[in-house]
């Protein structure tokens, strides 16, 4: 490759960032808006169609990420023939999984009105509504969402974040006009299908004009078939019982207790998916090269450089997770009020959801790249199982806290200890399990003792609004990261991390004095 995977992982996460930027706090907006002008239970039903497409459609979900895996190899070795028989064989898999979606999603039609508790706006269709929502999550399968896997095989993730980023722009301006101005709910849902057509024949054209030497022609072998569909089935699995976690919590909520708690649950959703939204940036421009070092380099090597980057990462969510403990009451409180605001335990779970989710983030990447979706699909289904058991038991006896407590339950049984040992049994083979665990309880401890005292002495802050924000943020920065860098840095991996980051600094100051 020309370009070292350094900058193209650098470049990825400063347009990644960017595009995050926009799609957090334009989508706040609009909410904001939206609960506002036209009301709660218009959010509450935007949440709920929304988390249960979310389960459908897995291209966003990052199909492209996890089906890429077969590329990583014949893209290095330049071997043009084989790409384009891999694209070919995908671009099948796509449409056949975009009839599966908009079969699934039509079959849940007579079901819409069970799973809302006390009534809905009277002005709405329901099933009307649903489809317009299920054409969005099923256009990009049948819209050359193939394409993408040659951008993120190629570590080009800036291309699809700039893009995404001007069209975004647009459309939530027209909402934004739609919303204030006309207070038309239907138009506003319609824009974003409007978006999603005019995002992937635009990523399509891209790659078209930038990469003419890959076209969906020639066949792949039986074999190599029979491997892909496995590991695409068993990514399937995995993505459709990711989007459960969280989608299926706003479907109990609603069901459970109706659709201005779906809002409220919804609201601290979006808050939490926000901030976990910049760590995904952060692996997302990882993943092509990671694909590339399992492709070339040895699981020795590897297994070294996934300790390393884990290092870092605990460090960087366990930051995220103190300013999500010290911010996420008071910044709720001067959004959408105390009136839509969760009981204080909850909002902790919420914390404690977010770093536990965070826990297996690297080592999923590494899980991802080795394409070992299909050694996982029964506990995947598990987990999902486990999920909804849990959703159903314990949303009855604690409410909304007990929905937050069932999928970290799921998280930690499943995803978290049985995937790790899929990738050390079939990937690594080097039982270091026991070094992986132990590092992690660590971490753990190490960001239980910097949250706790930054959560201690932001509660006793009494300055309120946007500069009781401020000051929050810099104290739960200051002595969270105290702690952290005076544990941390007694860590062996400290040493390599360091270099990595001063590698990083270098590239981003070269980059700003240009």
């Amino acid at each position: 490759m020309k370009i070292a995977s350094t900058k193209k992982t650098m470049r990825g996460i400063f347009f990644g960032t960017l595009n995050k930027i926009i799609k957090i706090v334009m989508p706040f907006v609009l909410r904001s808006i939206l609960i506002h002008k036209i009301g709660t239970e218009y959010a509450g039903l935007s949440s709920l169609f929304t988390s249960i497409l979310r389960v459908l459609n897995i291209a966003e979900l990052g199909f492209a990420s996890a089906a890429a895996y077969s590329l990583y190899k014949p893209v290095a070795d330049e071997d043009t023939d084989k790409v384009c028989a891999l694209l070919s064989f995908y671009r099948k898999i796509y449409r056949v999984v975009g009839a599966a979606v908009m079969i699934a999603g039509l079959m849940l039609l007579p079901f819409l009105e069970h799973l809302i508790k006390g009534g809905y706006p009277a002005d709405i269709n329901l099933k009307l509504l649903y489809i317009i929502y299920l054409l969005d999550s099923s256009a990009s399968y049948f819209l050359f969402s193939y394409k993408n896997l040659v951008l993120n095989v190629y570590q080009r993730m800036d291309v699809i974040s700039i893009i995404n980023m001007t069209l975004h722009m647009i459309v939530y301006a027209l909402q934004i006009i739609v919303l204030v101005v006309f207070r038309a709910y239907y138009v506003f849902v319609i824009l974003q299908l409007v978006f999603t057509v005019v995002n992937n024949l635009t990523i399509a054209r891209y790659v078209t004009k930038h990469f003419p030497q890959y076209k969906c022609r020639g066949v792949l072998p039986k074999t190599e078939k029979k491997d892909i569909v496995k590991n695409t089935y068993g990514m399937f699995l995995f993505k459709v019982c990711s989007a459960t976690r969280n989608s299926l919590d706003t479907v109990f909520v609603s069901a459970f207790i109706g659709l201005t708690a779906a809002t409220i649950y919804g609201n601290y959703y979006y808050i939490f998916a926000g901030v976990a939204s910049i760590q995904t940036i952060i692996r997302e421009s990882m993943q092509g090269g990671i694909g590339n070092k399992i492709a070339m380099n040895t699981p020795e090597k590897n297994h070294k450089d996934m300790l390393v980057f884990m290092y870092m990462y605990a460090w960087l969510s366990g930051a995220f997770t103190a300013c999500m403990l010290c911010l996420y009451q008071p910044f709720v409180q001067i959004w959408v009020g105390k009136k839509l605001m969760l009981d204080e335990p909850t909002a902790i779970m919420f914390c404690v959801y977010f770093y536990v989710l965070s826990m297996g983030s690297i080592r999923f990447l590494y899980h991802q790249a080795a394409g070992l979706f299909w050694k996982k699909r029964y506990w995947t289904i598990a987990e999902a199982l486990i999920n909804v058991a849990g959703n159903y038991i314990l949303v009855q006896l604690w409410g909304m806290f007990g929905v937050v407590c069932s999928t970290i339950i799921s998280l930690l049984t499943v995803d978290f200890f049985y995937s790790t040992t899929i990738v050390y049994d079939y990937y690594f083979k080097n039982g270091q399990i026991g070094v992986y665990f132990k590092k992690h309880g660590l971490y753990l401890i190490i960001t239980a003792l910097g949250c706790t005292p930054a959560y201690l002495i932001c509660r006793q802050i009494n300055i309120h609004g946007v500069l009781g924000l401020a000051v929050r943020l810099v104290v739960c920065l200051a002595v969270s990261n105290a702690v952290f860098f005076t544990l941390y840095r007694r860590l062996p991996e400290y040493g390599d991390a360091k270099k990595i980051a001063q590698r990083i600094t270098g590239i981003v100051t070269a980059k700003l004095k240009r």
